[in-house]
């Protein structure tokens, strides 16, 4: 971690071609992708493991099981963007729930940056269909202010996180 904290720019940035096109449709012409983690290998976990998942852009993925205790369970990469401006944090995830827990919030997606923290709240109801969608949480970005993007889950749910990326308004 002291290692990449150091670093001056974002970790690892995937060249557009190793990009999955499915995110790339999703951002769209208007963005420029700066910045994309999967997370099997450039985020830090509390709880979860490594698992294949075909339906994962890259054929794996962190997976947080119903018995792994809850709280930050993907995190990072606290990377420096190069120039301020306007950004989205973007979260490839799936999640199944217990069909005994209540309809109340599952997970928390967070944005993390100079003391800023931009929040998404996931409800069972809406996205309890086993599938990846995008969620994006757009965010100002001013310099010297390290990045990290947060899933945290708050009660019994497996969820799969693929992986975390970083957009620019072109």
């Amino acid at each position: 971690i002291r290692a990449q904290l150091k670093q001056e720019a974002l970790p690892q940035r995937k060249s557009l071609s190793e990009i999955p096109s499915l995110f790339k449709d999703a951002v769209g012409s208007g963005e420029e992708i700066v910045g994309l983690f999967l997370a099997v290998a450039h985020q830090w976990h509390n709880a979860g493991k490594i698992v294949c998942d075909e339906k994962a852009s890259k054929g794996k993925a962190w997976l947080s099981n119903f018995s792994d205790r809850g709280g930050h369970i993907v995190y990072g990469p606290y990377a420096l963007l190069k120039q301020a401006g306007a950004y989205k944090g973007w979260f490839r995830i799936r999640f199944c729930a217990d069909e005994k827990e209540p309809l109340a919030e599952v997970v928390r997606l967070e944005v993390t940056h100079g003391g800023m923290h931009d929040t998404l709240l996931l409800r069972v109801a809406e996205n309890n269909d086993g599938l990846y969608h995008f969620y994006a949480i757009p965010f100002s970005y001013k310099i010297t202010e390290r990045i990290e993007l947060r899933v945290e889950k708050f009660c019994k749910v497996q969820i799969w996180v693929d992986f975390t990326a970083i957009s620019r308004s072109r």
